[in-house]
């Protein structure tokens, strides 16, 4: 290797000087030195002499030659990666052991890509199939898409290769373990080359890690998250008026956004409660209201946000003791596959996207959907009227469903918003649809033409909306905008979900690369980056409180993460299928996830012996004994799941 780069290292000096010297010629040509031209020629020819045929000097290397130095190569890379294996299994201590052990398949892969990048392709492919037996199960699908691999052009379309060449692998080890894997691969010159270009070891003052530990938070091609992303500052806290409520009677206050104290009627008692008095307070993880620009909230947006809390407030807690509520929609004798499920907060209205572009709004309580008056009827109401906003609707009593037209693809994703009675709808034909409900018009389509967007949620707060694509773009749109107002790029595979925290400071994403993703709304920069799936990751959920983000995947996990801390507080494996949705309870104490194998599972993310929330003192493992009930759907897989504010589970699929 160092032959071949000093030799093109001369060959461009050669070049360097030939293209001087012509530069030199028309100066003095345009000068009419020819005196002082002749000399430099003749200089030139001078030394030139002392290179019998310089462009023999300076020659490539052959076909022949560049086929010897691969065959060298890959010989040396098959007897260093063997010994490198033999070391990890027999040489290394065993405190040290779990955490060298990922360097079994990143090393591996890091071969692979350094034959592909130097065009060896056929070496490439017997290095892949020499070691596959050794690779852990859990990235065969990375491994398939590398076997694909067959010239430089499948180069430009393997998404994990084009990862790897822009991209470091993170492997996270104790001072004690780096100091040791550098001890054992000083003798392996080709190892240590390759680790030095394409790793970064992150440095932990912590001990080394256990197995189980290691193994949680293996499966992502590029390791885990750097140590210095998982120390950045997130404001994982509620606004105030968010939080859910103290427990109390009925005269317990709410505060609104902008401080305003609601009074409820006082009930007459012998003595003060202190429970009646207590304020809420503020959330110190909380995020100032101004960080992003919500603007000015609605009275109306105020109001529901009255009810809403009031109507949890009278909420029975979740108990997984008991056994809990659950109603379970299926969709029969549809002529097309739905493919896009939502609800209203209330579980009183049901959204359906179907594969034939077509959106079915429906009422599940059989009351009629309201509509909006002709403008004739709208100019005669009173604008002071206390009632205006009830006296501008009116509804047909026979229609409790319509059909929404106007997509030209397949329907991937929908999205209602309360208060905006709108609707968000993202299709196959690369447009995401914004539809007025009480006008039943499609108002605008926005495009983000590079390619398809596969998932859209309105934000609780001011009037964005997020959506994912497929190339891995996260977009942070505007509803009076026509362009994106941040295009964030981390994921190198297609996004499958995209929600906003409760704060809608922060968006999460999750993708087939099998990473979770937290994004700054401020700034567009990635400050958490979740691994441990082990293959593609297809649901995600924060809970109410702003503390928790929960992602199901095509593994049959269920992973729940401390999002202030960074660390993974829950593993649970109870699918034997895809996790296709997941729900919190409106006190984030329970987790409902729903998949393929037609089971609801319905998890407490409390400790056995404690009613509050665990926290990482007494994390609960995917071994661990935990409190839950599975209910069995024989109709259909549950692709939607959310909890009333009741806590009545509303589980949704079609047949």
């Amino acid at each position: 290797m160092a032959e071949m780069s000093d030799m093109q290292i001369d060959v461009d000096e050669y070049s360097r000087i030939n293209e001087k010297a012509k530069c030199t010629f028309r100066l003095l040509d345009l000068l009419g030195a020819s005196e002082t031209r002749s000399a430099f020629i003749n200089g030139l020819q001078a030394r030139s002499a002392e290179i019998t045929d310089a462009r023999d000097y300076f020659k490539p290397p052959s076909q022949f030659e560049r086929d010897e130095f691969a065959k060298r190569k890959f010989e040396s890379a098959v007897k260093e990666y063997s010994t490198l294996i033999s070391i990890l299994k027999q040489s290394v201590s065993d405190r040290c052991q779990p955490e060298l052990s990922v360097f079994n398949f990143t090393v591996y892969a890091a071969i692979f890509a350094d034959f592909c990048y130097n065009d060896q392709f056929d070496l490439a492919r017997d290095f892949l199939e020499k070691f596959l037996p050794i690779q852990e199960c859990y990235y065969e699908s990375i491994i398939e898409e590398f076997s694909l691999v067959l010239d430089e052009q499948d180069v430009q379309f393997c998404l994990p290769l084009r990862e790897l060449k822009s991209n470091r692998i993170v492997v996270r080890l104790s001072r004690e373990s780096i100091s040791e894997f550098r001890e054992l691969i000083k003798s392996l010159p080709l190892i240590s080359d390759i680790v030095e270009a394409r790793f970064e070891l992150d440095t932990s003052d912590e001990p080394a890690r256990s197995y189980e530990t290691v193994e949680r938070y293996r499966g992502y091609l590029l390791g885990e998250a750097p140590l210095k992303m998982m120390k950045t500052k997130v404001y994982s806290g509620i606004f105030k008026d968010q939080a859910l409520p103290i427990l109390a009677d009925d005269s317990t206050r709410f505060f609104d956004i902008d401080g305003d104290l609601e009074k409820p009627k006082k009930k007459k008692s012998k003595s003060k409660d202190s429970t009646t008095t207590r304020k809420q307070k503020a959330d110190p993880n909380a995020p100032a209201w101004g960080r992003i620009p919500f603007g000015q909230l609605s009275d109306t947006w105020k109001l529901k946000r009255h009810q809403m809390l009031s109507e949890i407030n009278r909420k029975p807690k979740a108990n997984v003791e008991l056994r809990p509520t659950a109603i379970f929609y299926a969709v029969e004798n549809s002529d097309e596959a739905i493919d896009a499920i939502t609800t209203s907060e209330d579980c009183k209205l049901l959204f359906l996207g179907y594969s034939n572009s077509s959106i079915t709004m429906r009422s599940l309580n059989e009351e009629p959907l309201p509509t909006l008056k002709r403008a004739e009827e709208l100019e005669s109401l009173n604008i002071d009227s206390d009632d205006i906003y009830t006296e501008m609707l009116e509804a047909n009593p026979t229609e409790v469903e319509y059909v929404l037209t106007g997509h030209t693809g397949e329907i991937y994703s929908l999205s209602y918003h309360e208060e905006k009675h709108m609707l968000l709808s993202c299709s196959q034909d690369k447009s995401i649809r914004l539809w007025n409900l009480l006008t039943r018009d499609n108002l605008v389509a926005y495009h983000y033409d590079v390619c398809e967007p596969t998932d859209v949620q309105f934000s609780t707060f001011g009037s964005y909306f997020v959506s994912g694509y497929f190339d891995g773009a996260v977009c942070l749109w505007a509803l009076d905008r026509p362009s994106p107002l941040r295009v964030m790029l981390g994921h190198y595979d297609l996004v499958g979900r995209v929600r906003f925290h409760p704060n809608c400071n922060y968006v999460a994403s999750c993708s087939e690369d099998r990473a979770v993703r937290i994004w700054d709304l401020l700034n567009g920069q990635c400050v958490r980056l979740f691994t441990g799936h082990k293959a593609s990751v297809q649901a995600l959920e924060f809970s109410y409180d702003g503390r928790w983000l929960a992602s199901g995947g095509e593994d049959g996990r269920v992973l729940v993460w401390d999002i202030g801390s960074g660390k993974m507080m829950h593993d649970f494996i109870n699918h034997r299928g895809i996790v296709y949705s997941l729900a919190f309870t409106r006190d984030s104490r329970v987790l409902a996830s729903g998949g393929t194998d037609r089971n609801i599972v319905i998890k407490s993310l409390v400790s056995q012996n404690s009613s509050t929330v665990v926290n990482d003192t007494n994390l609960l493992s995917s071994t661990a004994h935990s409190r839950e009930h599975t209910f069995g759907v024989e109709a259909a897989s549950a692709q939607y799941l959310r909890f009333s504010l009741r806590n009545v589970l509303f589980a949704f699929g079609g047949v």
